[in-house]
């Protein structure tokens, strides 16, 4: 009986805890001065580190409130004590609603910033579909997600970063810099704090409504699929030449405000389509541990209802599909466990604090967990390709607009249209390593893949496809002594 009563009451604090944490709210700053504050503290810490002898030639290291939403046992894990402490910008600087904006600290995650800016009825364009993703890290990492097709990356809707560099200097930058700062706005983007600490940003937002209503459509092809999607791409950038101006918000009569796709096997192809709604027709889905995966759903529904928020995280729980790995989808440990182990922060959590477990249960090679950049006009090679080297499901596909491409990425890369495959999961059985067949492939496609998992590019490789001269000189500008790793060093050789 004390055992059954343990685990009911376990349970129960798990429960009660994920409920708490899925109505977390960010604070918004009485004071802005509050903010500056903090980032004083911060760069005094790094003129500290550059100022002590003992640590000439040494990284700067940082500590941060949120677990890392990076794939674990990649290798850039560190258990040397941290010297900056980041744990404090969690909050919301200021709310503008009427400029439609937001200046928020790094350490924000989507899930608070999301439950606050909904007051105002108004949401960031592109929401991690993982709860506590920071704002920082989508930045740093390039995140796309449904409403991507329309307004690219989130870094894409950011007017203003505010870093502190490697001189212990904070420096507010803007697109329309000049001088010795001019393009290191664009490249913190997608260089993973190489260049400086992230400590807040300014945001876009959109209006929002509190319901999305989804409608599931099949197609037998990827050319089918795509062919939806593109049209919708289309639709909206011919309406409108800036996503920002008056009314682009409503976008296109009839067609859908979130738009990504599912293919659950070679010959059933899912477009889910999303549509704000100020009322839900019926009883709205929520996807956690009480109900099977959303994916799933995909394959089975026509239509659904859920509240926006639940909309954004409807892959949390399951961190996509990477549940099935631990047998999380079976009912029984689901309902066991899930409250406990379901949803991508406790994924994470397990591990980056269990190492020695998670090899144990891995093969020689680590599974697959990636999200691949390929432009459209690629894209049907590109999965042919992979149902023959790969041939695992489900996929995952977004749809994403790159107006200009990025700083960090090689500037003869194709603009427009691209797609992200999102491949999560695939156990790597024989002699092949399929992520360097990956990246050779996406190389040769003109493509980019995400660098937040295992990488096995050589140096040479790793800059025919990364903007190493841009990089170079906005590195030696904003971090002359060294004091954060290079971007090479960081995300791949310590992989």
């Amino acid at each position: 009986l004390t055992l059954v009563l343990l685990a009911l009451g376990t349970l129960w604090l798990a429960v009660w805890g994920r409920k708490r944490a899925s109505d977390a709210c960010a604070h918004v700053m009485a004071d802005p001065a509050l903010h500056d504050a903090k980032v004083k503290r911060i760069a005094a810490a790094v003129r500290a580190h550059l100022a002590d002898p003992a640590k000439k030639g040494t990284h700067c290291r940082l500590f941060k409130a949120v677990c890392p939403h990076m794939v674990p046992g990649t290798g850039r894990e560190s258990n040397a004590p941290s010297e900056v402490d980041l744990s404090q910008l969690t909050e919301i600087v200021a709310i503008n609603p009427k400029k439609r904006l937001v200046t928020v600290e790094s350490g924000v995650t989507f899930e608070a910033l999301v439950n606050a800016t909904l007051k105002h009825g108004l949401v960031p364009v592109v929401v991690s579909e993982l709860r506590h993703v920071t704002v920082g890290g989508a930045i740093a990492g390039c995140s796309v997600e449904s409403m991507s097709f329309k307004y690219g990356g989130l870094h894409d809707s950011c007017i203003c970063h505010e870093i502190v560099n490697g001189k212990g200097e904070v420096v507010r930058l803007t697109p329309e810099d000049v001088g010795k700062d001019a393009g290191l706005f664009d490249m913190v983007h997608g260089t993973f704090g190489t260049l400086g600490f992230l400590t807040a940003s300014i945001l876009r937002l959109v209006p929002a409504k509190p319901y999305i209503r989804m409608q599931y459509v099949h197609h037998r092809t990827l050319a089918s699929l795509t062919a939806e999607m593109k049209q919708y791409h289309t639709n909206f950038h011919t309406k409108h030449s800036d996503p920002y101006e008056n009314g682009a918000e409503q976008g296109v009569t009839g067609d859908p405000d979130f738009v990504d796709a599912i293919v659950h096997s070679p010959s059933d192809f899912v477009v889910c389509r999303g549509y704000f709604a100020d009322s839900a027709a019926h009883e709205c889905s929520t996807y956690d541990w009480r109900r099977p995966p959303f994916y799933r759903s995909t394959a089975l529904l026509e239509s659904d209802w859920m509240r926006t928020q639940d909309y954004f995280f409807r892959y949390d729980e399951d961190c996509h599909w990477l549940s099935r790995s631990f047998f999380l989808e079976w009912t029984p440990l689901r309902c066991l466990f899930g409250p406990l182990l379901l949803g991508s922060t406790n994924m994470l959590k397990l591990g980056f604090g269990f190492p020695r477990l998670a090899k144990l249960l891995q093969p020689k090679l680590p599974d697959v967990v990636v999200d691949v950049f390929i432009p459209e006009v690629h894209a049907q090679e590109f999965y042919d390709w992979y149902c023959k080297e790969f041939d695992y499901y489900p996929v995952w596909i977004v749809p994403y607009e790159i107006h200009n491409m990025y700083s960090f990425a090689k500037q003869d890369a194709h603009t427009g249209l691209y797609y992200d495959f999102a491949c999560y999961g695939k156990r790597q059985k024989g002699p092949k390593n399929l992520y360097k067949l990956l990246e050779e492939e996406v190389a040769r496609l003109g493509g980019s893949k995400t660098l937040i998992t295992h990488n096995f590019y050589t140096e040479e490789e790793f800059w025919q496809s990364f903007n190493k001269p841009d990089y170079t000189r906005l590195k030696a500008i904003a971090d002359p002594h060294g004091i954060f790793p290079g971007l090479f060093e960081k995300m791949v050789r310590r992989s």
